[in-house]
């Protein structure tokens, strides 16, 4: 059975073609820019659940002869109709630009209803769904149409693929899609992106004050509903026209950052229960201080996969408690671990270190 999202069907599916794309001197339109052209650009559009998915351009001379070659390599593989559609234009294409026809185009094609074909997925011959394949092609749209969504739209749609895959038992793999998924915590970047917006209102009293009122909501409301109140008052203040210019979205500072994490792989469940441990006991406020604890106990794997970049010496200290942190779930366990993993970190950060910028046992990090 035909599977959209593994095939490779024309240059723009093709990651080693799109490699060698600047050879052609600038006479393809980029695969990030793609999303820019009209559907009369391309032999075929195939709608689905996932969303449209233009194949086939058809722009110029250049692109209508690569797309031909692509063609004559997958047109036995394609559904009927989708090849017919895309045959009749791909032909029609050659013939304007005066290219020779490949051999899968030299046959009859009657005109088409219309450029846009609906497919629709169905059951293999054991029964399996393609809903994670639905899945995997709305995340490539929604990575395609990235630049040109609102932020809102972003949100919108990043919910509706999460929900999808929750419903599919599959996992959302673009990191577009999960940093604007609603999340029931915050990712490591809420912090950064309340910051700038306090110092966008320190010249102005009015927005001063009005920023100290959100903030007081904003600590009670939870981590799905206050980006939608912070976007609330950027729109009030002129600030989501800097979105662009650096200042964090209030939904992208709110939820992304986050590793992409496999819910069903067995090690990324055991480092969030053993992460999730940790902060739960407040472990490291006596170790690294008030400031990284409480980065820590927002979100613990965020913390700890911005340090292993950013901070190696702090995530060398959660290394150390992770070793001695038991997978064991049962209360005297973890509680004869935990004391235990204390014990030695602090005893690992009242010794000199070599690292540069490494901190003493109660020392106050910024």
């Amino acid at each position: 059975m035909f599977k959209l999202a593994a095939a490779v069907i024309d240059f723009y599916d093709d990651p080693e073609f799109t490699k060698e794309a600047e050879l052609f001197n600038g006479a393809l339109v980029p695969p990030d820019k793609a999303c820019t052209l009209q559907d009369r650009d391309f032999a075929v559009k195939i709608a689905t659940a996932a969303g449209e998915h233009r194949k086939f351009p058809i722009y110029n001379r250049t692109a209508t002869a690569i797309s031909g070659r692509y063609f004559d390599k997958i047109a036995g593989e394609l559904p009927d109709l989708i090849r017919k559609t895309a045959g009749f234009y791909l032909r029609g294409a050659h013939e304007q630009f005066h290219l020779d026809l490949p051999t899968s185009l030299r046959g009859g094609f009657e005109l088409p209803e219309s450029r846009t074909i609906l497919f629709e997925y169905q059951k293999d011959e054991g029964g399996i769904s393609e809903g994670e394949d639905v899945v995997k092609l709305a995340e490539e749209v929604f990575a395609d149409q990235f630049n040109s969504m609102s932020v809102l739209d972003r949100v919108a749609r990043a919910a509706d693929i999460s929900k999808a895959a929750e419903i599919n038992g599959t996992d959302i793999s673009r990191r577009e899609v999960w940093d604007y998924s609603p999340k029931d915590f915050y990712g490591p970047f809420i912090e950064d992106g309340l910051k700038q917006r306090e110092t966008l209102v320190r010249g102005d009293g009015v927005l001063k004050e009005a920023y100290a009122k959100i903030l007081g909501e904003f600590a009670h409301m939870s981590p799905r509903e206050a980006p939608f109140l912070l976007y609330h008052f950027d729109k009030i203040a002129g600030f989501d026209g800097r979105y662009l210019a650096g200042v964090l979205d209030p939904f992208f500072a709110a939820w992304g950052g986050v590793p992409v994490v496999e819910k069903r792989a067995d090690a990324a469940v055991e480092l969030n229960y053993k992460l999730g441990t940790i902060a739960r006991n407040d472990l490291l406020r006596g170790i690294l201080g008030e400031g990284p604890a409480a980065e820590f106990v927002r979100h613990p794997i965020g913390a700890y996969e911005r340090w292993a970049v950013e901070k190696p010496e702090w995530k060398a200290v959660v290394d150390s408690l992770l070793k001695n942190v038991p997978a064991d779930k049962a209360p005297e366990a973890e509680a004869k671990g935990l004391k235990k993993a204390v014990s030695k970190a602090r005893a690992k950060m009242e010794k000199p270190s070599d690292r540069p910028g490494s901190v003493a046992v109660g020392e106050q990090v910024a």
